[in-house]
């Protein structure tokens, strides 16, 4: 089977097994605090946005074995690969187009979602319901886009707050827009799962 039939038939699996509750989409994840702070991934975020290396329309990539800081979160959840992005918009970049995560491999099914800076009522998250998978996979955005002809409606709304992590689905289609009009960026940590479903995300973070 090639990657678009294995992708369209993973998402008519999702779909149909969607109830439509919040927890489908995202679920609360305080407890990684334990582990690594909002503060520590600020410091580090300044730190890199002057390189202009492993920079991507939406952000950065950072490979988190250059920073022994995230040594024992790895060690806890071995599942978080090793690297994560960070997510940035502003009133230039307000918008992503209606996306799944995931490079060309769909590898990506969810993963961490970790608010840094001006996240807030202000900016959105939106899950859809689509009426057909058709899709393309964009190489310099390193994403999966939803084509332009399909119609897309509103499942699920968000608003991530700073310093709140969620786990977060993303093999759902799903936007992110952001109606602030400031040059500040809104920055928003995004690191992966090594999962194939939801529920092994859920596993791999020990949600019960």
């Amino acid at each position: 089977m090639d990657m678009e039939a294995t992708i369209k038939n993973h998402l008519e699996e999702v779909y149909a097994n969607l109830t439509g509750t919040p927890t489908d989409f995202l679920i609360p994840v305080n407890f990684l605090d334990e582990y690594i702070k909002t503060e520590d991934f600020i410091k580090i975020y300044n730190d890199i946005i002057v390189d202009k290396k492993n920079r991507f329309g939406y952000g950065h990539k950072v490979y988190t074995d250059d920073f022994p800081v995230f040594d024992r979160i790895r060690k806890r959840f071995p599942k978080l690969k090793n690297y994560f992005y960070f997510l940035k918009t502003n009133r230039v970049v307000k918008t992503y187009p209606i996306h799944i995560d995931g490079p060309g491999e769909f590898d990506s099914k969810a993963g961490i979602n970790w608010p840094l800076l001006n996240c807030d009522s202000d900016s959105d998250t939106i899950w859809y319901t689509v009426d057909k998978h058709e899709f393309y996979y964009h190489d310099i955005q390193n994403s999966i886009f939803l084509n332009d002809d399909v119609v897309a409606t509103e499942l699920h709304k968000f608003n991530f707050v700073d310093k709140t992590p969620y786990l977060f689905r993303g093999d759902v289609w799903h936007t992110g827009i952001n109606r602030k009009n400031q040059r500040d960026f809104r920055v928003m940590v995004k690191w992966e799962l090594s999962v194939q479903n939801w529920k092994e995300a859920q596993d791999a973070l020990s949600i019960s």
